[in-house]
């Protein structure tokens, strides 16, 4: 026996027709899209797809709103089968509502300051959002001198510490790739991703027969940290200065 959709009574009732197609869901969906100015999402691909150009603050609030939705619909679909439960448009409307509004509190990506944050903001009756600004910085790329070869060096951790990794690029005087190096170091620091992008950079540069180094890091402390006469890791800086002509340590300028 094929069961009917609760809600138009007129469709087989599958998920996907419970969650896109069926004419009541369509329209809360549209009642939804219309504040974030969104079509009508037709799959779960859809809906994290459809906030992927807008604000952190957009698209959490899009997902969480969906997410809602899409919670609050079965439940209703499972109260209207078993409880015998009525829907009403404008009571699923204003319990979706009063959860996103309950959930303003967990809510903190950042927003643009743009008139769309602000009215999407508003119609849902949440708080502004902190606005971060964004600085664009020149950055100037200097090649090598001829005979030299340039590893440019980073490291990263997601937290600190976090989940770390590190990447190497190398070029020659003419601008032309020689190597990229790259790999995951577990938990780490910032700063031993930093030291370990330049120590790799420097073992695979002398092991392939490259006498005359640059490296160039967007870290000034690891720097001073292999030049400096305090730290073993100077040690490491004079046995690569034996094995090469000649070593440099620059900063991204």
């Amino acid at each position: 026996m094929v069961s009917r959709c609760i809600f138009c009574r007129k469709e087989e009732e599958t998920r996907d027709h419970i969650f896109w197609y069926c004419n009541y869901i369509e329209i809360i969906w549209s009642w939804l899209g219309g504040i974030f100015n969104f079509i009508n999402p037709r799959s779960f691909e859809d809906v994290l797809q459809l906030a992927n150009n807008k604000s952190p603050a957009i698209k959490e609030l899009w997902r969480l709103a969906a997410f809602i939705t899409m919670k609050e619909l079965w439940f209703l679909r499972n109260e209207c089968i078993f409880d015998k439960g009525k829907y009403d448009l404008n009571v699923t409307k204003n319990k979706i509502l009063q959860v996103i509004s309950d959930s303003d509190i967990r809510m903190k990506a950042n927003m643009w300051n743009s008139q769309y944050d602000l009215q999407v903001l508003k119609k849902f009756g949440l708080k502004t959002r902190r606005v971060k600004n964004m600085k664009i910085k020149e950055v100037f790329f200097q090649l090598p001198e001829q005979g030299k070869i340039l590893l440019c060096c980073d490291g990263a951790s997601r937290g600190n510490p976090g989940m770390a990794g590190y990447g190497v690029v190398g070029r020659n005087c003419t601008s032309e790739f020689v190597i990229a190096i790259s790999g995951g170091l577990g938990i780490s620091t910032n700063y031993y991703a930093e030291v370990f992008a330049i120590l790799i950079a420097g073992e695979w540069a002398i092991h392939n027969g490259f006498h005359d180094l640059v490296f160039r890091t967007n870290y000034k402390t690891v720097i001073n940290a292999f030049q400096s006469q305090q730290t073993t890791l100077v040690c490491i800086y004079k046995m690569g200065k034996d094995l090469c002509r000649s070593v440099f340590l620059e900063l991204y300028s």
